[in-house]
Protein backbone atom coordinates (compact mmCIF):
# COMPACT_ATOMS: atom_id res chain seq x y z
CA UNK A 1 0.00 0.00 0.00
CA UNK A 2 2.48 2.63 1.10
CA UNK A 3 6.23 3.24 0.34
CA UNK A 4 8.68 0.34 1.43
CA UNK A 5 11.36 3.24 1.84
CA UNK A 6 11.57 6.77 3.30
CA UNK A 7 9.71 9.13 1.81
CA UNK A 8 11.94 12.01 0.36
CA UNK A 9 9.25 14.49 -1.84
CA UNK A 10 5.75 15.28 -1.56
CA UNK A 11 3.60 17.80 -4.23
CA UNK A 12 0.15 18.22 -4.93
CA UNK A 13 -1.93 18.11 -8.22
CA UNK A 14 -2.23 21.75 -9.55
CA UNK A 15 -6.36 20.96 -10.46
CA UNK A 16 -7.11 17.79 -8.58
CA UNK A 17 -6.81 15.86 -5.39
CA UNK A 18 -4.20 13.89 -6.04
CA UNK A 19 -1.12 14.37 -4.06
CA UNK A 20 2.45 12.37 -5.51
CA UNK A 21 5.17 10.86 -3.17
CA UNK A 22 8.71 9.75 -4.11
CA UNK A 23 10.65 7.09 -2.05
CA UNK A 24 14.42 5.84 -1.74
CA UNK A 25 12.16 2.26 -2.86
CA UNK A 26 12.73 4.01 -6.49
CA UNK A 27 8.54 4.41 -6.83
CA UNK A 28 6.32 7.54 -7.43
CA UNK A 29 3.08 6.99 -5.24
CA UNK A 30 -0.29 9.37 -6.39
CA UNK A 31 -2.77 9.54 -3.95
CA UNK A 32 -6.38 10.71 -3.98
CA UNK A 33 -7.01 12.94 -1.20
CA UNK A 34 -10.25 13.02 0.65
CA UNK A 35 -11.37 15.69 3.29
CA UNK A 36 -14.28 14.54 5.55
CA UNK A 37 -15.28 17.93 7.95
CA UNK A 38 -16.08 16.87 11.35
CA UNK A 39 -18.91 18.78 13.69
CA UNK A 40 -16.11 19.45 16.33
CA UNK A 41 -13.60 21.17 14.75
CA UNK A 42 -12.56 22.68 11.47
CA UNK A 43 -9.60 20.36 10.42
CA UNK A 44 -11.41 17.36 9.77
CA UNK A 45 -10.08 14.01 8.87
CA UNK A 46 -8.02 13.77 5.71
CA UNK A 47 -8.11 10.59 4.05
CA UNK A 48 -5.63 9.44 1.42
CA UNK A 49 -6.44 6.58 -0.95
CA UNK A 50 -3.83 4.80 -3.56
CA UNK A 51 -4.58 5.61 -6.89
CA UNK A 52 -1.52 3.67 -8.45
CA UNK A 53 2.44 2.96 -8.65
CA UNK A 54 4.34 4.62 -11.51
CA UNK A 55 7.70 2.12 -11.53
CA UNK A 56 10.61 2.65 -13.72
CA UNK A 57 13.52 4.40 -11.67
CA UNK A 58 16.07 2.39 -10.89
CA UNK A 59 17.33 4.08 -7.49
CA UNK A 60 15.81 6.63 -5.05
CA UNK A 61 13.59 9.10 -6.55
CA UNK A 62 14.47 12.14 -5.10
CA UNK A 63 11.59 14.59 -6.71
CA UNK A 64 8.25 14.88 -8.98
CA UNK A 65 5.81 17.81 -10.08
CA UNK A 66 2.81 17.93 -11.92
CA UNK A 67 2.20 19.72 -15.53
CA UNK A 68 0.26 23.02 -15.22
CA UNK A 69 -2.85 20.66 -15.93
CA UNK A 70 -1.73 17.95 -13.47
CA UNK A 71 -2.46 15.37 -16.33
CA UNK A 72 1.54 14.49 -16.38
CA UNK A 73 3.75 13.84 -13.68
CA UNK A 74 7.91 14.38 -13.96
CA UNK A 75 10.49 12.46 -11.76
CA UNK A 76 13.88 12.42 -11.03
CA UNK A 77 15.82 9.67 -9.47
CA UNK A 78 19.39 8.82 -8.59
CA UNK A 79 19.77 6.45 -11.49
CA UNK A 80 20.38 9.88 -13.17
CA UNK A 81 17.35 9.63 -15.20
CA UNK A 82 13.86 11.92 -15.50
CA UNK A 83 10.73 10.06 -16.50
CA UNK A 84 7.25 11.78 -17.52
CA UNK A 85 4.33 9.72 -16.58
CA UNK A 86 0.47 9.73 -17.57
CA UNK A 87 -1.23 10.17 -14.14
CA UNK A 88 -4.15 9.13 -15.97
CA UNK A 89 -2.82 5.75 -17.51
CA UNK A 90 -0.21 5.48 -14.98
CA UNK A 91 2.17 5.02 -17.57
CA UNK A 92 5.64 6.32 -18.73
CA UNK A 93 5.88 8.72 -22.14
CA UNK A 94 9.12 10.30 -21.23
CA UNK A 95 12.61 9.09 -20.49
CA UNK A 96 15.42 11.11 -20.40
CA UNK A 97 18.76 10.86 -19.00
CA UNK A 98 20.57 13.90 -17.49
CA UNK A 99 24.24 13.89 -16.53
CA UNK A 100 24.15 13.46 -12.60
CA UNK A 101 21.47 13.31 -9.62
CA UNK A 102 18.67 15.64 -10.18
CA UNK A 103 17.11 17.12 -6.88
CA UNK A 104 14.55 19.45 -7.63
CA UNK A 105 12.90 19.93 -11.25
CA UNK A 106 9.80 21.44 -12.32
CA UNK A 107 7.47 21.40 -15.34
CA UNK A 108 7.37 24.86 -17.29
CA UNK A 109 3.77 26.30 -18.49
CA UNK A 110 5.09 24.61 -21.84
CA UNK A 111 4.00 21.16 -19.73
CA UNK A 112 6.53 19.28 -22.04
CA UNK A 113 9.72 21.45 -21.28
CA UNK A 114 11.24 20.24 -17.75
CA UNK A 115 13.66 22.46 -15.86
CA UNK A 116 15.80 19.98 -13.51
CA UNK A 117 18.24 21.01 -10.66
CA UNK A 118 20.77 19.06 -10.67
CA UNK A 119 23.26 17.89 -7.56
CA UNK A 120 26.35 19.87 -8.28
CA UNK A 121 23.83 23.17 -8.79
CA UNK A 122 24.01 22.71 -12.02
CA UNK A 123 20.35 23.85 -14.22
CA UNK A 124 19.10 21.65 -17.22
CA UNK A 125 15.98 22.05 -19.47
CA UNK A 126 14.75 19.47 -20.86
CA UNK A 127 12.68 18.97 -23.77
CA UNK A 128 10.53 15.92 -23.19
CA UNK A 129 8.76 15.72 -26.43
CA UNK A 130 11.82 15.31 -27.99
CA UNK A 131 13.35 13.12 -25.06
CA UNK A 132 16.52 15.96 -25.61
CA UNK A 133 18.67 18.34 -23.85
CA UNK A 134 17.95 21.49 -25.19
Amino acid sequence: LGHTGWVSFVTFAPLTPVLASTSDDGIVKLWELSVYPHLTNRKGTTEAKPIGSLVGHTSPVNCCSFSHDGAFIASAADDRTVRVWSVRKLKQVALMRVPRSAVLLRFDREAWRVWVVLEDGMLAVLDAESDARL
